[in-house]
């Protein structure tokens, strides 16, 4: 990984690291000022139907997190340049944040079964690339030891995620379908957050420095006591008389 291009592009990282916090914090608070809502058995969206009181408060939410996601993913692809796989990530990373928003537009509904249909949709495109994301990540970094926490957990996020899709179907998980719909997309925006803190604080890189090192020639110095001048030998190339 290269230098920062610039210090304060670190507030696009700052941006992309804080914005699954904001949306976590506002899910809890609705769920627990909406009159009626089991947080238990209902799922996030039905917080954000047009007859709930505070579906206001969820919609900023979205709204919030998706521009926040927006910067992070800016910030990745201009801080990053060097990386190549950079590209696809924060490209899917820009697709999720835009789908998040676009939930706003399209709430759910308890009247309409063509909106609820929409809304489903909606919610597969913001959610999906996510998951891709974490994906991606994993392959592109698999030579790199530093990342192997964040890659485990990765594959964890992955595989609880399966269900996902099937949560209000099947009727035993629909008792408890808003529980595991939080614990599940939680793991995936705790992931999300743990990675952009790693880009930002600039603890590891996400490229492996093992090819760089290869290519590094040795380089051998002789110095010559008689007259004073030193032979440098860079690889196989020998450059004479330099006077020190």
């Amino acid at each position: 990984m290269k230098p920062y291009r610039d210090a304060r592009s670190k507030i696009f990282l700052f941006c992309g690291m804080i914005a699954p916090l904001i949306l976590g914090i506002t899910v809890l608070v609705v769920g627990y000022i909406t009159p009626g809502y089991n947080p238990i058995s209902d799922s996030v969206s039905l917080m954000g139907t047009p007859e709930q009181p505070y579906a206001w408060l969820l919609s900023s939410g979205y709204w919030v997190y998706g521009v926040l996601m927006c910067f992070g993913a800016y910030g990745l692809n201009r801080i990053f340049i060097n990386v190549p796989q950079i590209k696809p990530l924060s490209k899917l990373l820009g697709i999720h944040a835009l789908g998040t928003i676009l939930l706003v537009v399209f709430p759910d509904s308890t009247t309409s079964f063509y909106r609820e249909m929409i809304h489903n949709f909606v919610s597969a495109i913001a959610y999906a690339p996510l998951l891709a994301m974490i994906y991606i990540f994993r392959n592109f970094t698999r030579d790199n030891p530093s990342f192997s926490r964040l890659r485990s957990f990765g594959l964890l996020v992955l595989i609880v995620n399966i269900p996902i899709p099937f949560v209000h179907i099947i009727g035993p998980l629909s008792v408890i379908g808003g529980l595991l719909q939080r614990v599940l997309c939680a793991c995936s925006f705790v992931w999300l957050r743990l990675a952009f803190f790693s880009a930002y604080k600039k603890q590891y890189s996400l490229v492996s420095d093992t090819g760089e090192r290869s290519q590094l020639s040795p380089v051998e110095a002789t110095r010559h006591m008689s007259t004073g001048l030193t032979d440098i030998k860079v690889g196989h190339i020998l450059q004479k008389n330099h006077r020190y």
